[in-house]
């Protein structure tokens, strides 16, 4: 229970929650959003931090009493809305993999990139992807450029095109070079395994311990 609510608070709530709502204005339904979402994570969290949680409570508007006495959280499976998951999950999944080429490649953090958004599904969330993730749709849409870099999301690809200070062949640099070092190492615990003396004499699960490891160096280097 506590490792589910540590990872809703940090994975959801303010790594993506907080962040996605920061460029709307704030009106009324959002406010009221927002506390409902504090109040009713304060109180899931009440059993396993509670005196942390009723110090919060007491400034929370309108909350009424102590938070020991208020009722705990029920779910309304009527308030589930698939689609709106669905969306803000693309959107979720797209920033990921943008920022991880941005990473990959070098670019500075407060680098605004002409992009183009090549995918289904985005109609209503492509400027949360563009402000999430650091792209210039527009100036994209009207750059006839090549692009510099392809990156697959969730319905078709981002095309990153090119900007000062961006070194696309950074990331592939970097690609190649963990390459050369999954395939060192793949030879390496393949030749460990091949050879009968270690499987004779060494503890069983360091034999799996080692299979195991080659498996997961073999699938790391099929995904690059």
């Amino acid at each position: 229970a506590a490792l589910g609510l540590y990872d809703f608070v940090y994975g959801e709530l303010c790594d993506w929650y907080l962040e996605l709502v920061k460029g709307r204005e704030m009106d009324a339904d959002l406010s009221a959003t927002l506390l409902h979402v504090l109040r009713e994570t304060l109180a899931l969290a009440h059993p396993i931090i509670p005196f942390v949680t009723e110090a919060v409570w007491d400034t929370v508007p309108d909350a009424d009493g102590l938070l020991a006495g208020a009722p705990f959280p029920q779910a309304d499976t009527a308030l589930h809305d698939p689609d709106a998951e669905a969306q803000i999950g693309a959107v979720i999944e797209t920033v990921r993999a943008v920022r991880a080429w941005r990473n990959e490649a070098g670019v500075p953090a407060g680098a605004v990139l002409p992009a183009r958004l090549r995918a289904e599904g985005f109609a209503d969330t492509a400027p949360l992807v563009a402000r999430l993730a650091r792209l210039d749709l527009e100036a994209g849409e009207a750059d006839a450029a090549e692009p510099a870099a392809s990156v697959v999301v969730p319905g078709g690809t981002v095309e990153l095109l090119p900007a000062p200070g961006v070194d696309p062949a950074e990331q592939e640099r970097k690609l190649a070079a963990r390459r050369a070092e999954l395939e060192a190492e793949i030879k390496r615990a393949e030749g460990k395994l091949a050879n009968q003396g270690f499987i004779a004499k060494a503890p069983p699960e360091l034999v799996a311990s080692e299979r195991e490891k080659l498996e997961r160096l073999v699938a790391e280097l099929q995904s690059l």
